[in-house]
């Protein structure tokens, strides 16, 4: 078994936790990240045609792009001839979470 969790089973709350505290080493803090991701999003959907209500809003929001990548695990996780892997289910609920934390803690 390869990290924290068995790659074969669908983890539990403390395991999940573990899985977030392991990356965070690898590709820096959630937040950070995923507002990163938001922005090279965001340039990639303008330069597609996309127009944004403002210059301001040009960038995915981090608690989006979290859920965005929770909608890649699900579109993973449900591909017929996909087998099962727990990776997308503990990913899809982790950038869930990290979703929920990041809109909270934006409102105050």
């Amino acid at each position: 078994m390869e990290g924290p969790v068995n790659p074969d089973r669908l983890a539990n709350a403390d395991e999940l936790k573990a899985i977030r505290t392991e990356r965070e080493p690898i590709y820096g803090p959630h937040r950070d990240n995923h507002t990163n991701i938001g922005l090279v999003w965001g340039g990639l959907l303008m330069a597609a045609g996309w127009k944004p209500p403002s210059p301001e809003e040009c960038n995915v929001p981090p608690d989006v792009c979290e859920l965005m990548l929770a909608g890649v695990k699900l579109v993973r996780a449900a591909n017929r001839g996909a087998k099962f892997h727990a990776d997308n289910y503990n990913d899809a609920v982790n950038y869930t979470q990290m979703a929920g934390e990041t809109k909270q803690e934006k409102e105050g």
